[in-house]
C-alpha cells in the first residue's frame, strides 16, 4: 500500500472523528477532498494537481484534530468500522491500560506488604533492644541485693525479682517474634549459630580439665572431703555447660538482631523508596493514559515514554533515600522519606529538569 492509498483510507477516520467530536469543518474543503477521494477510487490514480490539492486538504484536516493525530485516533479512538477492519490492533491497544493497571495493583500489594513487614521489624528490633537492656539492669540490681542474704526475703527484692521475670518472659516473646520475622527474608532457611573457634577451644579445654579432675577424684579413695570435691566439680561442669549454652543463645540473638537491622536498613533506604518512586510514576502514567484515551491522543509510541517515566521514577525514589537519609543505623519508621519518594516519582520530569539546568549552568561556568 502506497502512502497515498493509506492516506485515503485514513481520510474517513479523520472526517468521522471531527464530526463525532463536534469540531469545526469547512464544507467546501470536505466536498473537495471527498471528490478527490471518489476520483481516486474510480481511476486508482490522481493527477499531480489533484494529488497536491489532496495533501493540502489532508494537512488541514490533521490540523483540525490537534493535539490528536491520525496515529493516535487510529489506536485509541477509531470508528466502529475501523475497529471491525483491524480487530487485533484495536484489542492490543486497549489492553495496554489493563497491563499498566495490573502492574499498579502488583506494586501496591508489594509496597503495602513490605511496608507492613518493615514496620513490624522496626517495632520488634526497638522493643527487643529496650527489653534486653532493661532486663539486664534488673538482674544487676538482683545481684547487688543478693550479696546480702537478709535482702533476699525483703519486699524490694521480691518486687525486683517479679519484674525481672516479667521482662524475661516479654523479652523471650519478642526474641521469638524477631526470629520468625527473620525467617521470611531467609525464605524459611535456618542458619546455625556461628561460635568462634577460640570460644569453642576455651570451652572444651576448661571442660576437659574439670572432667580430668573429676575422674581423678572419683578414682581416689572415697572420703567425706572427696565427696564434696566431686559434687563441687560436677557443679562447675554444669555451670560451664550452662554458660556455653547461654553464650550460644546470646550469639544467636545478636546475630538475628544485627541481620534484622541490615534488612530493615535495606528496606528503608533502597527497596521501599524504589517501590514508592515506581508507584508515583505509575500513578502519573495511569492518569495520563486515561486523559490520552479520552482525548484520542494515545498511540503505542507513547508506551516508550511511559516505560521511561516508570524507570526514572524508580531512580528518583532511590535517590530520595540518599537525600533524606540521616546516616544512622536503624531508621525511625518515619513516613516522610517514603512520601518524598512518591512525590519525586510522580514529578520525575521536574527533578531531572532541575538536574539538567544545574549541569548546564556548571558547563557554562567552566566554558
Amino acid at each position: 500500500m502506497t502512502e497515498l492509498e493509506e492516506a485515503m483510507a485514513e481520510l474517513e477516520l479523520l472526517v468521522a472523528y471531527i464530526c463525532r467530536q463536534g469540531l469545526q469543518l469547512d464544507g467546501k474543503l470536505l466536498k473537495d477532498v471527498l471528490r478527490i477521494k471518489t476520483e481516486f477510487n474510480e481511476q486508482k490514480a490522481l493527477s499531480e494537481e489533484e494529488e497536491a490539492a489532496f495533501w493540502q486538504y489532508f494537512n488541514e484536516l490533521v490540523k483540525q484534530v490537534a493535539p490528536a493525530s491520525v496515529v493516535s485516533i487510529r489506536d485509541s479512538n477509531p470508528s466502529h468500522s475501523w475497529q471491525a477492519r483491524f480487530p487485533k490492533q484495536f484489542k492490543k491497544v486497549h489492553r495496554i491500560p489493563l497491563y499498566y493497571g495490573l502492574l499498579v495493583c502488583a506494586i501496591i500489594i508489594l509496597t503495602v506488604s513490605l511496608q507492613t513487614y518493615y514496620m513490624v521489624g522496626i517495632g520488634v528490633i526497638h522493643k527487643t533492644h529496650a527489653l534486653f537492656a532493661e532486663r539486664n539492669e534488673f538482674r544487676e540490681k538482683l545481684q547487688v541485693l543478693s550479696l546480702n542474704p537478709s535482702h533476699k526475703a525483703s519486699s524490694e527484692w521480691l518486687a525486683i525479682k517479679r519484674k525481672e521475670q516479667e521482662l524475661d518472659q516479654e523479652f523471650d516473646a519478642n526474641r521469638t517474634l524477631l526470629l520468625r520475622w527473620n525467617k521470611y527474608w531467609q525464605l524459611g532457611l535456618s542458619t546455625e549459630v556461628a561460635i568462634s573457634e577460640f570460644d569453642k577451644f576455651t570451652y572444651h579445654q576448661n571442660k576437659a580439665k574439670l572432667t580430668a579432675q573429676l575422674d581423678f577424684t572419683i578414682e581416689q579413695r572415697q572420703t567425706k572431703d572427696s565427696a564434696k570435691q566431686i559434687t563441687k566439680l560436677k557443679d562447675k561442669i554444669s555451670e560451664l555447660d550452662k554458660a556455653f549454652v547461654l553464650h550460644q543463645a546470646r550469639q544467636a540473638f545478636f546475630d538475628s538482631r544485627l541481620s534484622a537491622e541490615y534488612v530493615v536498613n535495606l528496606l528503608a533506604n533502597y527497596i521501599l523508596p524504589l517501590l514508592y518512586g515506581l508507584l508515583g510514576a505509575l500513578t502519573l502514567v495511569l492518569r495520563n493514559l486515561h486523559l490520552d484515551f479520552k482525548r484520542g491522543t494515545f498511540s503505542k509510541k507513547l508506551c516508550l515514554d511511559y516505560n521511561l517515566r516508570i524507570l526514572l521514577g524508580g531512580v528518583a525514589g532511590v535517590s530520595s533515600s540518599m537525600l533524606m537519609g540521616d546516616g544512622t543505623g536503624v531508621p525511625q519508621g518515619s513516613y516522610s522519606p517514603m512520601l518524598f519518594a512518591f512525590v519525586l516519582g510522580y514529578n520525575v520530569e521536574i527533578m531531572f529538569a532541575l538536574m539538567d539546568n544545574i549541569a548546564n549552568r556548571l558547563g557554562d561556568k567552566k566554558a
